[in-house]
Protein backbone atom coordinates (compact mmCIF):
# COMPACT_ATOMS: atom_id res chain seq x y z
CA UNK A 1 0.00 0.00 0.00
CA UNK A 2 3.02 2.33 0.75
CA UNK A 3 4.42 2.20 -3.06
CA UNK A 4 1.03 3.25 -4.37
CA UNK A 5 1.69 6.46 -5.87
CA UNK A 6 -1.80 7.80 -4.81
CA UNK A 7 -3.59 6.28 -1.88
CA UNK A 8 -7.20 6.46 -1.64
CA UNK A 9 -9.77 6.65 1.45
CA UNK A 10 -10.49 3.10 0.96
CA UNK A 11 -7.08 2.35 2.01
CA UNK A 12 -6.92 3.99 5.12
CA UNK A 13 -10.07 2.63 6.44
CA UNK A 14 -8.28 -0.63 5.62
CA UNK A 15 -5.20 0.21 7.80
CA UNK A 16 -7.35 1.72 10.12
CA UNK A 17 -9.48 -1.48 10.13
CA UNK A 18 -6.01 -3.51 10.76
CA UNK A 19 -5.39 -1.17 14.02
CA UNK A 20 -8.69 -2.54 15.39
CA UNK A 21 -8.25 -5.87 14.75
CA UNK A 22 -11.17 -5.42 12.31
CA UNK A 23 -9.96 -7.15 8.98
CA UNK A 24 -10.28 -10.57 8.96
CA UNK A 25 -7.42 -12.43 8.34
CA UNK A 26 -5.26 -9.91 9.11
CA UNK A 27 -6.53 -9.94 12.73
CA UNK A 28 -6.30 -13.14 15.37
CA UNK A 29 -8.62 -14.78 17.67
CA UNK A 30 -7.82 -11.63 20.25
CA UNK A 31 -8.63 -8.90 17.87
CA UNK A 32 -5.67 -7.27 16.94
CA UNK A 33 -2.81 -8.84 15.40
CA UNK A 34 0.30 -6.92 17.10
CA UNK A 35 2.52 -7.55 14.16
CA UNK A 36 0.27 -6.73 11.34
CA UNK A 37 -1.15 -3.31 13.70
CA UNK A 38 2.48 -2.42 13.89
CA UNK A 39 3.28 -2.81 10.00
CA UNK A 40 -0.42 -0.82 9.35
CA UNK A 41 0.50 2.07 11.84
CA UNK A 42 4.25 2.28 10.15
CA UNK A 43 1.83 2.08 6.75
CA UNK A 44 -0.24 4.69 7.47
CA UNK A 45 2.32 7.84 9.38
CA UNK A 46 4.28 7.19 5.77
CA UNK A 47 1.00 7.81 4.30
CA UNK A 48 0.34 10.73 5.93
CA UNK A 49 3.61 12.28 5.53
CA UNK A 50 3.46 11.92 1.61
CA UNK A 51 -0.15 12.93 1.52
CA UNK A 52 0.30 15.92 4.23
CA UNK A 53 -2.50 14.20 6.11
CA UNK A 54 -2.86 16.27 9.23
CA UNK A 55 -6.34 18.41 8.99
CA UNK A 56 -7.71 16.58 11.51
CA UNK A 57 -4.45 15.78 13.60
CA UNK A 58 -5.40 18.37 16.86
CA UNK A 59 -8.64 16.57 16.98
CA UNK A 60 -7.67 13.19 16.99
CA UNK A 61 -4.82 14.33 19.49
CA UNK A 62 -7.32 15.74 22.04
CA UNK A 63 -9.55 12.84 21.85
CA UNK A 64 -6.76 10.04 22.38
CA UNK A 65 -5.06 11.85 24.79
CA UNK A 66 -8.71 12.26 27.06
CA UNK A 67 -8.96 8.51 26.19
CA UNK A 68 -5.72 6.94 26.92
CA UNK A 69 -3.31 6.95 29.68
CA UNK A 70 -0.14 5.02 29.98
CA UNK A 71 -0.10 4.55 33.36
CA UNK A 72 -3.63 2.81 33.87
CA UNK A 73 -5.67 -0.43 32.05
CA UNK A 74 -8.83 -1.61 30.83
CA UNK A 75 -9.81 -3.00 27.73
CA UNK A 76 -11.36 -0.19 25.80
CA UNK A 77 -8.01 1.86 26.89
CA UNK A 78 -5.51 -0.96 25.85
CA UNK A 79 -7.18 -1.12 22.17
CA UNK A 80 -6.00 2.32 21.38
CA UNK A 81 -2.68 1.28 21.79
CA UNK A 82 -1.71 0.96 17.85
CA UNK A 83 -4.16 3.54 16.86
CA UNK A 84 -2.55 6.03 18.81
CA UNK A 85 0.96 4.38 17.39
CA UNK A 86 -0.01 5.01 14.35
CA UNK A 87 -0.97 8.90 15.18
CA UNK A 88 2.53 9.24 17.07
CA UNK A 89 4.51 7.96 13.87
CA UNK A 90 2.30 10.21 11.28
CA UNK A 91 2.99 13.33 13.87
CA UNK A 92 6.70 12.78 12.89
CA UNK A 93 6.17 13.40 9.38
CA UNK A 94 3.04 16.38 9.78
CA UNK A 95 3.21 17.18 13.18
CA UNK A 96 3.39 20.89 13.76
CA UNK A 97 4.89 22.82 17.02
CA UNK A 98 1.20 23.16 18.48
CA UNK A 99 1.07 19.25 18.67
CA UNK A 100 4.28 19.24 21.12
CA UNK A 101 2.30 20.05 24.07
CA UNK A 102 0.69 16.06 23.89
CA UNK A 103 3.08 14.47 23.14
CA UNK A 104 4.71 15.76 26.22
CA UNK A 105 1.81 15.08 28.13
CA UNK A 106 2.71 11.43 27.13
CA UNK A 107 6.57 11.67 27.82
CA UNK A 108 5.74 12.66 31.14
CA UNK A 109 3.99 9.57 32.50
CA UNK A 110 5.43 7.49 35.44
CA UNK A 111 7.79 4.64 34.09
CA UNK A 112 7.36 3.07 37.59
CA UNK A 113 3.07 3.25 36.79
CA UNK A 114 3.57 2.37 33.30
CA UNK A 115 1.66 -0.65 31.74
CA UNK A 116 3.36 -3.06 30.03
CA UNK A 117 0.60 -2.64 26.83
CA UNK A 118 2.16 0.79 26.51
CA UNK A 119 5.81 0.72 26.75
CA UNK A 120 6.33 0.77 23.21
CA UNK A 121 4.17 3.66 23.03
CA UNK A 122 6.21 5.50 26.00
CA UNK A 123 9.67 5.07 24.60
CA UNK A 124 8.49 6.10 20.57
CA UNK A 125 7.33 9.64 22.03
CA UNK A 126 10.62 11.42 22.34
CA UNK A 127 11.84 10.46 19.21
CA UNK A 128 8.41 12.06 17.98
CA UNK A 129 9.03 14.85 19.75
CA UNK A 130 12.24 15.77 18.56
CA UNK A 131 11.24 15.21 14.95
CA UNK A 132 8.28 17.56 15.46
CA UNK A 133 10.72 20.29 16.65
CA UNK A 134 13.87 19.89 14.28
CA UNK A 135 11.68 19.54 11.15
CA UNK A 136 9.53 22.85 12.24
CA UNK A 137 13.30 24.74 12.88
CA UNK A 138 12.61 25.13 16.84
CA UNK A 139 16.11 24.01 17.55
CA UNK A 140 17.80 27.01 17.94
CA UNK A 141 15.28 28.89 19.96
CA UNK A 142 15.01 25.83 22.23
CA UNK A 143 18.98 26.08 23.02
CA UNK A 144 18.47 30.27 23.80
CA UNK A 145 18.61 31.04 27.56
CA UNK A 146 14.95 31.32 28.81
CA UNK A 147 14.16 34.62 30.85
CA UNK A 148 12.61 34.50 34.41
CA UNK A 149 9.70 36.71 35.35
CA UNK A 150 12.06 39.21 36.34
CA UNK A 151 14.42 39.21 33.41
CA UNK A 152 17.11 36.75 34.85
CA UNK A 153 18.71 34.42 32.39
CA UNK A 154 17.31 30.87 33.12
CA UNK A 155 18.61 27.36 31.11
CA UNK A 156 17.62 27.00 27.98
CA UNK A 157 14.16 24.37 27.46
CA UNK A 158 16.64 21.49 25.71
CA UNK A 159 18.78 22.46 29.20
CA UNK A 160 15.50 22.21 31.56
CA UNK A 161 15.05 18.69 29.80
CA UNK A 162 18.29 17.45 30.00
CA UNK A 163 17.83 18.09 33.98
CA UNK A 164 14.35 16.86 33.77
CA UNK A 165 13.06 14.35 35.98
CA UNK A 166 11.39 12.93 33.62
CA UNK A 167 13.76 10.16 31.37
CA UNK A 168 11.89 10.70 28.06
CA UNK A 169 12.50 14.31 28.48
CA UNK A 170 16.32 13.41 28.30
CA UNK A 171 15.47 11.25 25.48
CA UNK A 172 14.00 13.86 23.36
CA UNK A 173 16.20 16.64 23.95
CA UNK A 174 19.59 14.46 22.99
CA UNK A 175 17.10 13.12 20.21
CA UNK A 176 16.63 16.36 18.88
CA UNK A 177 20.29 17.20 19.17
CA UNK A 178 21.35 14.61 17.18
CA UNK A 179 18.97 14.73 14.42
CA UNK A 180 19.44 18.31 14.27
CA UNK A 181 23.19 17.48 13.14
CA UNK A 182 22.90 14.73 10.95
CA UNK A 183 19.33 16.53 9.18
CA UNK A 184 18.98 19.61 10.01
CA UNK A 185 15.38 21.31 9.78
CA UNK A 186 13.62 20.12 7.68
CA UNK A 187 10.10 20.69 5.40
CA UNK A 188 8.10 22.67 8.12
CA UNK A 189 4.42 22.01 8.64
CA UNK A 190 2.90 23.37 5.62
CA UNK A 191 -1.30 23.51 4.65
CA UNK A 192 -2.82 20.56 5.91
CA UNK A 193 -4.13 18.10 2.27
CA UNK A 194 -6.76 16.13 4.10
CA UNK A 195 -7.59 13.96 7.18
CA UNK A 196 -6.52 11.10 8.99
CA UNK A 197 -9.43 8.69 9.85
CA UNK A 198 -10.83 8.58 12.76
CA UNK A 199 -7.91 6.57 15.39
CA UNK A 200 -10.29 7.36 18.73
CA UNK A 201 -12.97 4.72 17.76
CA UNK A 202 -13.04 1.58 16.24
CA UNK A 203 -15.04 0.68 13.20
CA UNK A 204 -18.88 -0.68 13.71
CA UNK A 205 -19.47 -1.38 10.17
CA UNK A 206 -19.64 -5.08 8.95
CA UNK A 207 -17.45 -4.09 6.30
CA UNK A 208 -14.68 -1.91 7.66
CA UNK A 209 -13.07 -1.32 4.52
CA UNK A 210 -16.62 0.39 3.15
CA UNK A 211 -17.71 3.85 3.15
CA UNK A 212 -18.42 4.36 7.03
CA UNK A 213 -19.42 7.39 8.49
CA UNK A 214 -17.75 9.56 10.63
CA UNK A 215 -14.70 7.80 9.48
CA UNK A 216 -12.96 11.13 8.21
CA UNK A 217 -13.38 14.39 9.87
CA UNK A 218 -14.18 17.69 7.76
Amino acid sequence: VAAKPQHSKKDLRALRAVLFGKLGSLSDSSGVNQDYAVTAAEVMAEIAGKANLSHNMPWLLEKLSDKVSFTSWSSSNSELWTPLLALLLSLRNTGSPENLGVVEHFMHSSPSSLQSTFEKLFFETPLTWARIAVRNGLYAGYMRPQRGANGEPKLSKLQEMLVSSHPMDVAAAFYATVLQQLEGPGAASTKPAGDLPDLSVAPTSSSPVGPNEGDFID
